[in-house]
């Protein structure tokens, strides 16, 4: 519980970060990055659904049957949206990673007063790399959970609980991507993995926020990634600082 209290109230302490010099720079450009994935993915559901939804359709010969074929059509449409909203988070995780994780150094010098060396030899290529990584394991991870939960959906009454839950995946998965972030210069991805189990509370309320975030046209998407980051660093370190005196 304290760690999910922590993550919320870790953004609070994150929006001075936001207003500083070094941070403007960053903020621009994660939200650009941010902004334009949103475009493109948006863009071709809108633009290409047509296409996409009949190669579905006459894949299967679905086709066939006209009131068969409308029915799909938009249940198919309604499905490239879902998956459009799934991979878009984990989008911006992975092409703003490597400045993320310069914007969580540049905290930690902030919060103790002196440069933080950053330990990634790999650099760019390798902040990039291990979000790939990361990511596309959450990825399937959380499909292989929210399949389940919206099937149970479809019974009456159940999806008053499947949808809080499909939302808490969702959010752990994201606070769990912020994390590794903010821990690529600490530990391995093992060992990353761990804390974030051993936090789990800290991850979906970071995820939380995220997610909410994304809700709000335009400001939310161009102020999530940072945002985010500088809070998940902020409440890692204040996590880490308390295992350090136990």
């Amino acid at each position: 519980m304290s760690g999910l209290v922590n993550g919320f109230l870790s953004y609070a302490k994150a929006l001075p970060y936001l207003f500083k010099g070094w941070a403007l720079k960053y903020l621009v450009l994660t939200g650009i990055l941010a902004i334009a994935s949103l475009a493109v993915m948006v863009g071709v559901v809108f633009f290409k659904g047509d296409e996409l939804v009949h190669l579905v359709l006459n894949l299967f010969n679905l086709d066939l049957i006209p009131w068969l074929d409308t029915g799909l059509e938009w249940v198919v449409r309604g499905i490239l949206w879902v998956i459009c909203i799934l991979l878009f988070k984990y989008l911006i995780l992975i092409l703003a990673s490597p400045f993320l994780s310069i914007v969580s150094n540049k905290v930690e010098s902030t919060i103790y007063g002196e440069s933080v060396q950053a330990t990634n030899e790999e650099g760019f290529m390798g902040s990039l790399g291990r979000a790939v990584s990361v990511s596309g394991g959450n990825l399937i991870n959380e499909i292989l959970l929210t399949i389940p939960l919206l099937i149970f959906s479809l019974i009456p009454g159940v999806a008053i609980v499947t949808t809080p839950l499909i939302f808490i995946i969702q959010a752990y998965y994201v606070g769990y991507g912020n994390l590794d972030t903010y821990l690529e210069n600490k530990f391995s991805t093992k060992e990353s993995k761990s804390f974030v189990k051993g936090n789990r509370g800290l991850a979906v309320a970071n995820g939380s926020v995220f997610l909410g975030l994304l809700l709000i046209p335009f400001l939310g998407v161009f102020l999530a990634p940072i945002w985010s980051i500088i809070a998940v660093t902020i409440a890692g370190e204040s996590k880490l600082r308390q295992q350090a005196t136990v």
